[in-house]
């Protein structure tokens, strides 16, 4: 912690004698006790604690954005209490660099990162299921409009070639490259139903969840081989496929558990 100066006044008078500076020290438990336990507040601060950052946009907490997430919210209960698969859809970057993964906020209050990372070339297009299916793309690069819907049509063949349900579920973010129009007509024609998430709520899609783990196990995974564009692109595919059944199904509950409970209650998520 750098020294912070303080003046230091030991005269009566009201001369004009120089001031005696003093430097001191402040050891990083001094300030974490005054941030956590009352000395923000009496300089009428709210307190501070330390808790892991998110990335997302506090523009979810408006109102107009909560209105639609109780929306979504009331349609996908509705498909999941019926019993019918729902798969959650969503592309992932690696990204290298250094990452700020905790930080201090005001208690109750999320710490948000604003800081931006360098990507790598690799993109991955994933899909998940209610009921613990998987299944992804390697795309090198980045993806656009029209990769992500060969992607779809994939998904569409891979399904019914599994003999799955004929008709279930597909919910997506509001990204530039799913577009709606097209993507409606292409849904339509195979009598599946998509969803597409309230804005800004990413929370709501319990495949973000995924994205923290499958990247550690593939970071891991990615260090014990030797750098090349196929082994990298071999291992974000395999650890995706790593992931337990028991674990998706744990993270889609936790969603419609816990995450909607607070957007029904008008919370920020």
């Amino acid at each position: 912690v750098p020294a912070a100066a303080a003046t230091v006044d030991d005269d009566d008078d009201d001369d004009d004698d120089d001031d005696d500076d003093e430097c001191f020290t402040v050891s990083c438990s001094t300030i974490s006790r005054h941030l956590l336990h009352g000395g923000m507040e009496a300089h009428g601060y709210p307190t501070m604690t330390f808790k892991v950052t998110s990335r997302r946009s506090t523009r979810g907490e408006r109102i107009g954005v909560k209105a639609q997430q109780i929306n979504v919210a009331i349609e996908m209960l509705a498909y999941f209490t019926k019993g019918i698969e729902i798969f959650y859809l969503d592309e992932s970057h690696w990204e290298i660099g250094r990452r700020t993964v905790r930080g201090r906020s005001p208690r109750g209050q999320k710490a948000y990162c604003t800081h931006s990372f360098q990507r790598t070339r690799f993109t991955v297009i994933s899909a998940m299921s209610s009921l613990g299916n998987l299944y992804a793309h390697v795309v090198k690069g980045t993806v656009t409009a029209s990769v992500f819907e060969a992607f779809i049509k994939e998904l569409f063949e891979w399904y019914h070639q599994k003999n799955l349900a004929e008709r279930c579920v597909f919910y997506l973010d509001n990204a530039p490259i799913h577009r709606k129009d097209r993507l409606e007509q292409l849904f339509h024609a195979s009598g599946h139903v998509i969803i597409f998430g309230a804005p800004y709520s990413p929370e709501m899609n319990p495949i973000e969840f995924m994205f923290g783990i499958w990247k550690r196990v593939a970071d891991e995974m990615i260090g014990t081989k030797k750098l090349t564009e196929d082994n990298i692109k071999a291992v974000l595919q395999d650890s995706f496929y790593r992931f337990p059944s028991s674990s998706i199904r744990n993270l889609v509950g936790h969603v419609f558990n816990k995450v909607y409970e607070r957007v029904f209650h008008g919370e920020n998520i």
